[in-house]
């Protein structure tokens, strides 16, 4: 039978003319201000109630079923006081004062205050089944039962604790239900984004507790209960997971062992026949070092009774956390976004175009812009860089020696550099993305023999020095999901030389081969990256391309060329350390393929400005495309 269909403020009449055991009449006996819900399932309550609070009322035989109540901020969950005593300050999902069943109520907590405590279903005599407390904030005392029947039975209930909007538990004791047993009631305690106190825990089936994003300390446990009672988990499942591959990151130093769930008193904590779900989990240190470890309860024995806690102990060796060697990566995509730089400038020619007389100037302008999409293999892990950008140079050429030196030409090159771009990495653990650029000079020399059995013979050497920057951010997280990023710069320089013939073997045909060396060297640094230091070493890049270009040179205003090379990177590997592990190398070591299709052409043959325009295509190591635009002025 219902009481009070249809009112929402009852005074008195919880217990008034209904025979009530006296374990039900204590919370609820001489109501002084109770607020039942009869007529709809739904009670929200946000101002003081002196009593207590019942959605859907409340039967004798009657099934209770689909409630819901929820105190936000504002409500207080009172106690008052009468000639009998103390009363009030709970809140019921459904209540049966007989045999009926109560199931699938819901009471969430997410402000205000209860005084005395919390039954998500509660029946004299029938089945408590599938009643649920979700707390998720404000103040909560005395004992929350997610289940509780004095002769039926209390099954598949459970108690969620959401610490993420700040919840005080510290005088509150969350049980699965009234009865002692555990390991076969399938009530459930689920726990997350929390770390605090409580006064007890007990008499649920399993117990799962996300730690993801939570720091762990050597003597701070997660959960503390401060109850002068023993905490019993025994025949319990003890489930501790995250949503991240680590845990939680710590503050210090991985250590031995911590601490999750602990009784602080002299009363100890009992976890006989636990069931561990999860055999081993990863506990990361400032998201940089990490290693495994296992869950178990501290007690000496399984048949002993002595122990305060649910600990995890380290199983396995620290170790960098795979993926970290994305910041290397970058770097990596770096240097070959410089050495592609290098290759657009030094295999510009340095020969001025011919006067209309036939001269050569002394003295040229020249300046180019190039843009690419390049892929690159870092060897291992399956591990890419890709870059994107433009490259610009402005340099001035000149012509060292005497006019009637006829034996040889010296040319010389100084010029600036400058670029832009974008870049993405990928390994088996990690990916991320960020800007790049670069500013620097340098300069070229060239000795070409003009007669003789060498004729068409040619050496050229080259220097460079600027600075790199970098803006880096990987997708990689910590325990507390801070991402590994950083924002650097460094000093680059190089050097090389080439080699090479131009054979005029047709007079339509010139075939120039060569060899080329090439050497980049970018600086290293340490830094900071989420409160661990790390140790990024300098970078050099060794590499020799091999090829040859045929250039058709029957007209003097357009000449068509196309080029095969092999290129091979001998080093390019990216080493460092994060707090004095090393990272796992990487590297651009490897062969590239490289084939170019260009023309040089003038408008006219009295224009003192040509242009060469190529188009490069790589495979390989190197993957992609890069196309350069090169223009020249005589003055």
């Amino acid at each position: 039978m219902r009481k009070n269909p249809g009112r929402k403020i009852v005074k008195g009449l919880f217990c008034a003319g209904v025979a009530l055991s006296a374990v039900l009449c204590a919370p609820c006996a001489s109501a002084k201000d109770e607020v039942v819900s009869a007529d709809t399932k739904n009670l929200t309550v946000s101002s003081k109630v002196e009593g207590n609070v019942l959605a859907g009322g409340y039967t004798t035989d009657e099934t209770v079923s689909g409630n819901k109540i929820t105190i936000v901020s504002g409500a207080e969950i009172a106690t008052y006081t009468d000639a009998s005593g103390e009363h009030g300050g709970y809140v019921y999902g459904g209540q049966s004062t007989g045999s009926g069943a109560v199931n699938s109520n819901t009471v969430t907590i997410n402000g205000g205050s209860v005084a005395s405590g919390i039954r998500g279903g509660q029946s004299a005599g029938g089945a408590v089944t599938g009643n649920t407390i979700d707390l998720n904030g404000g103040q909560v005392a005395g004992k929350a039962y997610a289940g509780y029947s004095n002769n039926g039975t209390v099954t598949g209930n459970t108690i969620n604790l959401n610490g993420a909007n700040g919840i005080d538990i510290t005088k509150a004791w969350l049980y699965g239900s009234n009865a002692t047993a555990t390991g076969q009631n399938n009530n459930t305690l689920n726990i997350r984004n929390f770390k605090g106190r409580a006064q007890n825990i007990g008499n649920f089936d399993r117990i799962d507790l996300d730690l993801a994003g939570l720091t762990l300390r050597a003597g701070d446990p997660i959960i503390v209960l401060t109850e002068k009672e023993t905490t019993r988990l025994g025949n319990s499942t003890i489930h501790l997971h995250t949503a991240q591959k680590a845990i939680a990151h710590t503050n210090s130093a991985l250590v031995p062992r911590y601490e999750i769930i602990k009784n602080k008193t002299d009363a100890g904590l009992t976890a006989e026949n636990v069931k561990y779900e999860k055999g081993q989990i990863t506990v990361r240190e400032k998201g940089a070092l990490q290693a495994l470890y296992k869950v178990e309860w501290d007690g000496p024995g399984i048949d002993s009774v002595d122990g305060d806690s649910i600990d995890l102990v380290k199983t396995g060796e620290t170790e960098v956390v795979p993926g970290t060697e994305t910041v290397n990566e970058s770097r990596l995509a770096l240097t070959d976004f410089l050495n592609a730089a290098g290759d657009f400038i030094l295999d510009r020619k340095l020969q001025c175009s011919l006067r209309e007389d036939g001269s050569i100037p002394e003295t040229c302008f020249y300046g180019a812009v190039s843009g690419g999409d390049l892929h690159h293999d870092l060897n291992g892990n399956k591990a890419w860089a890709h870059t994107t950008g433009t490259h610009w140079f402005l340099g001035i050429r000149s012509k060292l020696n005497e006019k009637q030196d006829t034996e040889k030409d010296l040319n010389g090159a100084l010029y600036v550099e400058a670029g832009w771009g974008n870049v993405d990495t990928h390994n088996r653990w990690a990916k991320g993305n960020g800007n790049i650029h670069y500013y620097g000079i340098g300069a070229i020399g060239e000795r070409k023999q003009k007669e003789g059995d060498w004729k068409g013979t040619y050496l050229q050497a080259h220097a460079r020095i600027g600075r790199a920057f970098s803006d880096y951010n990987s997708r990689l997280k910590d325990g507390s999901g801070e991402k590994l990023d950083y924002d650097k710069n460094s000093t680059y320089y190089g050097a090389g030389l080439e080699i090479g013939r131009e054979w005029q073997y047709h007079p339509d045909y010139m075939l120039d081969s060569y060899l080329k060396y090439r050497w980049l060297h970018l600086n290293g640094f340490n830094t900071e990256i989420n409160g661990a230091d790390h140790k990024l070493d300098d970078i050099d890049s060794h590499r020799t391309r091999l090829g040859s270009r045929l250039n058709y040179t029957a007209e003097k205003t357009g000449m068509p060329y196309i080029g095969i090379a092999w290129e091979h990177e001998f080093d390019g590997n990216a080493r460092g350390s994060v707090m004095g592990y090393s990272l796992k190398d990487t590297s651009l070591k490897g062969d590239s393929g490289v084939l170019e299709l260009g023309v040089k052409f003038v408008p006219s043959e009295k224009s003192r400005w040509n242009y060469d325009f190529t188009i490069e295509g790589y495979v390989g190591q190197r993957e992609g495309v890069m196309g350069n635009f090169v223009v020249n002025y005589l003055f």
